[in-house]
């Protein structure tokens, strides 16, 4: 019984543990997304800027084409961190359907430690009665 409750709590302890990180990755990943979309709106405007200037002269035309490579690479970043967000939010809903498993064989193993006790008492009262 003892190493049951052990084997829970452990199993309790892993899950929350996991969980944390999940949600730490979660956030981190959120977290570049928005920077990468600020920054995306920053190039976009950049580039807006530079296209009016490249009516001016040719001369600015290597610094245009600079800024849309690092919008491409901004958008392609973008697009990775969504998928690993996904990608994050499967493993999250995975770890989520393993906690209320865990919880579920938690309740059962109460019950069972429960019914054990209670076999217990009264095999004890049984010893005893018969021992008068």
């Amino acid at each position: 019984m003892m190493q049951l409750r052990g084997q829970v709590e452990r199993e309790k302890h892993e899950k929350e543990s996991l969980s944390r990180q999940l949600k730490d990755t979660r956030d981190d990943t959120r977290r570049r997304i928005d920077t990468l979309e600020r920054r995306s709106q920053a190039l976009e405007s950049d580039n807006t800027a530079m296209s009016n200037q490249l009516r001016s002269g040719e001369n600015q035309k290597a610094k245009l084409s600079e800024l849309q490579d690092m919008l491409r690479a901004a958008e392609s970043d973008k697009k990775s961190l969504e998928t690993s967000l996904k990608d994050t939010e499967a493993r999250l809903d995975k770890i989520q359907d393993g906690k209320i498993e865990s919880e579920r064989r938690n309740e059962q193993l109460k019950r069972e430690i429960d019914m054990l006790e209670q076999d217990k008492t009264f095999l004890s009262r049984e010893n005893t009665s018969h021992e008068d």
